[in-house]
């Protein structure tokens, strides 16, 4: 099964990468944007702060502070520095506070979605046993089978997301949008949308190859969605998903400008497995372990 061999410095790979991105996410978000707007209400988990509560968030310097604020907790995650059941859960509440600052524009793209669900996962388990900044001198964790299960989750976390999308556009929209144009209309609005950066996807859509490509592909993509939790089973299936799903998601960017970044820099740790740590769980299996991991693998 994947991760069946992970270490403590496994999971301590996969907080950096994760915690990592969660502050490179904040250094490029434009917070400063959202106190411009007129008559801005929260949204989502903020409206528990109040609309009265909520104006004094609303200026630049406040924005900003929540923001690096932010950064700082997330990069103290990642490195592992100090008491990481403290810094990790505030590091994930303050991610919450200043994703809520430029959703309340009214537009709630699940772009960041699966970055933010694997902030919290990775709060709940010792992720800060290895790849520390400082060397600790003894793990928080006696069980190894506390990495592994810490990656599958992570990984079914990640799997969920792409099923529950998928549930949602067909429960939403029916079988017909798989046998008509809907697929090219929304290609090319998207396109459109874009000005001057579009008109590739206008062209593609154009295109007799282009559009029948666009409807064929557009239930198989649906489809190993709806499968994706099978990742963490099969290996054939695994590398399907990925020859499939790479190649949609650097589409869907270059067609219609909707770009899951955060995703594809997470599919390397999470479905493809990517662990050089691994061989040095794999010293202490036995060989019958070894040849039960090789055939789940």
């Amino acid at each position: 099964m994947l991760h069946d061999t992970a270490n403590a410095n496994s999971l301590g790979m996969v907080r950096i990468w994760v915690f990592g991105l969660a502050a490179v996410s904040r250094l490029l978000t434009p917070v400063w944007e959202v106190c411009l707007l007129p008559d801005v209400q929260p949204v989502g988990v903020m409206r528990w702060l109040g609309t009265r509560n909520w104006a004094p968030l609303l200026t630049i310097e406040m924005a900003y502070t929540i923001q690096a604020i932010t950064i700082g907790l997330l990069l103290l995650a990642a490195a592992g520095i100090g008491r990481y059941v403290v810094i990790a859960p505030l590091a994930c509440l303050a991610l919450i506070l200043s994703e809520g600052l430029i959703r309340v524009e009214g537009i709630l793209p699940h772009a960041n979605i699966i970055l933010i669900f694997c902030t919290f996962v990775l709060a709940c388990f010792p992720a800060a046993d290895g790849l520390t900044l400082f060397r600790r001198k003894t793990p928080n964790s006696t069980n190894p089978g506390i990495y592994r299960a810490a990656l599958v989750t992570l990984t079914l976390v990640f799997s969920i997301t792409y099923l529950l999308a998928a549930a949602r556009r067909f429960s939403s929209s029916g079988i017909d949008i798989y046998f008509d144009d809907s697929i090219l209309y929304a290609t090319a609005w998207r396109d459109a949308e874009r000005g001057d950066a579009g008109g590739l996807g206008i062209w593609l859509c154009e295109s007799w190859l282009g559009g029948w490509s666009l409807r064929l592909g557009f239930p198989v993509v649906t489809l190993l969605e709806f499968l994706t939790p099978l990742c963490l089973f099969s290996k054939w299936f695994r590398w399907t998903w990925i020859a499939v799903m790479v190649p949609f998601h650097i589409g869907a960017g270059v067609l219609m400008g909707i770009w899951f970044t955060y995703n594809l820099a997470l599919i390397p740790v999470l479905i493809a497995g990517f662990d050089p740590f691994c061989h040095r769980s794999q010293q202490n299996v036995t060989p019958s372990q070894a040849q039960t991991h090789k055939r789940a693998a």
